[in-house]
């Protein structure tokens, strides 16, 4: 599939931003979501939905306590998109959940990507760390002995995802199966980054929103 033949699907999928307490269509569907959830909105004033234009379906959406979204990225992101693929549309969202830095060339390999281990094991993300699994299968890959346990390794994502110090010395002394540095690679290749630090985040991605549009988009290209 051609890439330009995706990008006319900014034309059938449009962002609308509201209110939450307003009157506005979407807010009973997300506040029903809220409640289902479990989730205390009380401090959030504002909802930047996603949805279908054709249908008025919802398919996804992201709060904030100021009306300063930024839904550019769909467009940016849309245009590299290579195809419909569920890892090709769910990477593409994460990289636009909320997140600053857009990415040109985010479908390509680098050239000169330096781990061959890495230039297999993430090549769904194209050589780039965007998920809490890939971190952690990373974590195991190198550590060793009763330090590599699940409990020991999803709290040193926890300390990674906090910016808690004591995590980044024992990164500093991680090294790949073929030998490179860990830390490098999480310093150049974690692209979730809302500012100019020295490390990016990792997240889970949402898999109900990607596929219910790459259902609805199918029929659009």
């Amino acid at each position: 599939m051609q890439q330009k033949n995706l990008s006319i699907l900014k034309e059938h999928f449009v962002f609308e931003t509201f209110q939450l307490n307003s009157q506005h269509r979407f807010v009973e569907e997300v506040l029903l979501d809220f409640q289902k959830r479990k989730f205390d909105s009380k401090q959030y004033n504002f909802i930047n939905a996603f949805y279908e234009k054709d249908t008025d379906h919802l398919i996804t959406f992201e709060i904030s306590t100021k009306d300063d979204f930024n839904n550019d990225w769909f467009e940016f992101y849309l245009k590299q998109l290579p195809s419909l693929a569920l890892s090709d549309v769910k990477y593409m969202f994460t990289l636009g959940n909320g997140w600053v830095q857009m990415l040109p060339n985010s479908f390509e390999m680098p050239a000169d990507y330096p781990s061959e281990f890495c230039k297999e094991f993430l090549k769904e993300t194209y050589g780039n760390i965007v998920y809490t699994w890939q971190f952690m299968e990373l974590l195991g890959y190198c550590l060793q002995g009763e330090e590599n346990s699940h409990k020991q390794i999803d709290e040193y994502r926890r300390w990674y995802n906090m910016r808690m110090a004591k995590v980044f010395p024992i990164i500093e002394q991680l090294f790949l199966p073929d030998g490179y540095s860990l830390d490098k690679l999480l310093r150049k290749y974690t692209r979730l980054r809302a500012s100019d630090s020295e490390y990016g985040f990792v997240t889970r991605p949402n898999i109900s929103s990607t596929w219910d549009f790459i259902q609805r988009a199918k029929k659009y290209v």
